[in-house]
């Protein structure tokens, strides 16, 4: 489906934020407290699709990862 390869934790972020949840939502909810902040997750997966900015981000998780598969 994706051309990119994401951990699970970027996953669960890319689907997270296009459910709509806030960064401290998904830290607070879904994270385990011993994985790293969201927002390093979000720096790795801007990095691997080569965006620049978390709007574009936004808008590539709401494209590619549809309400019927967001957690």
């Amino acid at each position: 489906m994706h051309n990119h390869t994401f951990t699970t934790e970027e996953e669960l972020v890319l689907k997270s934020l296009a459910a709509g949840l806030k960064e401290r939502e998904i830290e607070e909810v879904l994270l385990d407290p011993e994985d790293a902040s969201v927002a390093v997750y979000v720096q790795s997966v801007l990095s691997k699709l080569g965006l620049s900015s978390k709007r574009e981000l936004l808008q590539y998780a709401r494209t590619h990862y549809s309400e019927a598969t967001a957690v």
